[in-house]
């Protein structure tokens, strides 16, 4: 039977267990990571924590509705096993109906058959040696890092603070808030103090920190979650360096480097100029009143 289980009476232990030994598992949906990102969540539960759907939400005018999160791509539905089409549209099924608008992405292995809009990611296996890897990069890619390499940039890991400073002077025109930019720094920090997170940033000669990048390592999965550069940086390919230097770090191992997205045409150029796959997942919406699309934004 599937419960709707609220927040303040989740079983924690259970409930990450069923995340941490899903095959399809992701950092999203781990109950620290939802209490950072979202403003309210509660779960869906099949038995005994057999299977989950956490459900952030969210309340407007009055009256509550499901949005995705901030930082937060993919959800779904997470179990030990499989999880047949019927199986998930159960789920949605039993999405409580005091919710008046569902905006909701399921992760890639979460096949909801017509259901939804289907939206890009692209994600790289490092199961390979470093130079078997990167044979598959793209030319201008290649030609690209080997011009900033020749610089001798420094690699170094930059706070929290640094990476959003970067954001709010350069990234002005993103529409992000104050709010939205105390999570990721939130999320940074907590995920340093966890040790899954880490951060690279990339200094120029004078001492300039020119980029910065935010990861989260996983059991199967490293996260490209947030990613800042200054003009000098993104003129000098210091995302391009970043990237490559995780790359060549974790090659041969059992990791697959998840890029989140991207639906815009430069930005998924860029990942697959990596030689990255195109992995897609599903955004289903529903709204009992059809306007209220419009009026029920993050």
């Amino acid at each position: 039977m599937i419960t709707y289980i609220k927040r303040k009476d989740l079983e924690v232990e259970k409930y990450d267990a069923c995340i941490e030994n899903s095959l399809q598992s992701r950092v999203y949906a781990f109950s620290w990571y939802l209490d950072i990102v979202a403003e309210n969540w509660d779960v869906l539960v099949l038995d005994d924590y057999k299977a989950v759907m956490p459900i952030p939400w969210n309340r407007k005018y009055g009256v509550s509705y499901i949005t995705q999160p901030y930082f937060c791509q993919q959800l779904g539905v997470f179990s030990e096993v499989e999880i047949p089409q019927n199986f998930l549209n159960d789920f949605i099924l039993s999405i409580p109906s005091n919710f008046i608008k569902t905006n909701y992405q399921f992760n890639s292995h979460n096949n909801i058959g017509n259901r939804g809009v289907v939206k890009d990611n692209y994600v790289l296996s490092l199961d390979k040696e470093y130079k078997e890897i990167r044979v598959k990069y793209r030319k201008d890619r290649k030609y690209r890092i080997n011009q900033v390499r020749k610089k001798n940039y420094s690699i170094v890991s930059p706070t929290a603070k640094e990476i959003i400073d970067i954001s709010n002077k350069y990234y002005k025109f993103i529409d992000i808030s104050n709010k939205e930019f105390k999570k990721i720094a939130t999320l940074i920090n907590v995920s340093l103090e966890k040790k899954i997170g880490f951060t690279l940033g990339v200094i120029n000669n004078e001492g300039e920190l020119l980029g910065s990048s935010f990861f989260i390592k996983t059991n199967t999965r490293i996260m490209y979650l947030f990613s800042a550069v200054t003009y000098e940086g993104k003129k000098h390919q210091v995302a391009s360096l970043i990237l490559d230097t995780v790359i060549e770090k974790y090659a041969n191992e059992k990791y697959i480097l998840d890029f989140e997205g991207s639906m815009i045409s430069s930005i998924s150029s860029f990942y697959k100029s990596f030689g990255a796959n195109l992995e897609e997942y599903k955004l289903y919406e529903k709204s009992k009143i059809p306007f209220l699309f419009k009026l029920f934004k993050k």
